[in-house]
């Protein structure tokens, strides 16, 4: 987690990877098990979150993994940046961005499925507030009103 705790390093890593844009705005958001399970899912999104900016392009995603086997909530303090390994969704190929709540009296954590024109799905889900992440509360607060219906 030390590698993005701070909004400097988040906007380093990004930068790094050419995925900022004019508005940056980061969040985290973890992948929603209980949507994204089997094998080939496991292959094809080898990752526990996502490190997300959502600029006037699209979206950059940093993926982040677990030491170890994963099964439904995912510690933030356990998550470690996968080195040069990211994804990246550009305006054109977003079909669709879905947010609703998590469970019907969970009103903390917000389901968020991305459809790709590609075919891909991203099943995740992001905490209405991580207080390790300053940067989270704002950029996802962000999110939220530009995708929620």
């Amino acid at each position: 987690m030390n590698e993005f705790d701070t909004l400097e390093k988040v906007q380093k890593l990004f930068e790094k990877y050419n995925l900022n844009g004019e508005d940056n705005n980061y969040f985290i958001a973890y992948k929603d098990y209980t949507k994204a399970s089997g094998m080939a899912n496991g292959m094809e999104y080898p990752y526990d979150a996502l490190l997300i900016n959502r600029t006037e392009k699209g979206l950059g995603m940093i993926l982040l993994a677990t030491k170890g086997l994963t099964f439904n909530f995912v510690k933030l303090e356990k998550l470690n940046l996968k080195e040069d390994e990211f994804i990246v969704v550009d305006n054109e190929l977003i079909q669709s961005v879905t947010i609703k709540k998590y469970a019907l009296l969970n009103s903390s954590k917000k389901r968020i499925t991305i459809n790709a024109k590609d075919g891909k799905t991203y099943d995740l889900y992001a905490n209405v507030n991580e207080p390790l992440l300053p940067y989270h509360n704002d950029g996802f607060d962000k999110f939220l009103n530009e995708f929620s219906k």
